[in-house]
């Protein structure tokens, strides 16, 4: 078992949804039944969440934590009633579809998913490639639209925000949304790199829609 502290990046309590906070402390994995964690932490208007962890998922067991300090603490387990809500939606580069990034014609021919928003919300989006590390940069584009069909042209103005090329397996970007449609493009930096991805569009309880533009 072990233990995380996270500072949480918002001001206002809930469980998170990745790991972006800044992490305080993290305890070695140890096979025992008990844990003892002794830290100071830095005075903070937001507020730090604990996770206790087993090593490998799916290994089941009842726990309990005991927290002491020397000043007035609050705590309490963070419920799932105000969670983050999520799409998860499966997709691929694969022939025209592997269409690169905006720096190439062929753009707009990669996966589209369109977002509707009923009022202003901060919506997390999550960018997975898994199957290869030796993979080409992935990332996004947020487009703002008017309609409901794929894209078939773009200006820059346009574009709301972009995830940050880099890395070959994750991107991930938080933004605060006004209500509206937006068209969401997972994207290689290059185009014709394949590979099947996962997308993760969260808001925290506000529903979101998106479709699959074909």
């Amino acid at each position: 078992v072990g233990l995380y502290v996270i500072e949480s990046p918002e001001e206002s309590i809930g469980r998170l949804f990745w790991l972006e906070g800044t992490q305080i402390y993290k305890t070695k994995f140890r096979a025992t039944s008990k844990l003892v964690l002794d830290l100071t932490l830095p005075k903070s208007t937001k507020p730090y969440v604990i996770v206790p962890s087993t090593f490998d998922p799916n290994d089941e067991h009842p726990f309990a934590v005991t927290i002491n300090s020397n000043h007035d603490v609050t705590a309490h387990v963070l419920s799932v009633q105000n969670d983050w809500l999520d799409e998860k939606l499966l997709g691929e580069w694969k022939g025209p579809s592997a269409g690169g990034c905006k720096n190439h014609p062929s753009f707009l021919n990669n996966p589209q998913y369109l977002v509707q928003l009923t009022k202003k919300t901060t919506i997390k989006i999550l960018l997975l490639q898994t199957k290869n590390d030796n993979f080409d940069s992935i990332s996004f584009y947020i487009i703002k639209t008017n309609g409901t069909s794929k894209l078939n042209g773009i200006t820059d103005d346009e574009i709301v925000a972009k995830g940050k090329f880099g890395d070959p397996t994750e991107c991930k970007l938080s933004i605060e949304l006004n209500a509206g449609k937006y068209v969401i493009i997972p994207t290689t930096f290059d185009p014709a790199k394949e590979a099947q991805f996962e997308l993760y569009i969260c808001s925290r309880g506000v529903p979101v829609k998106v479709l699959t533009l074909k």
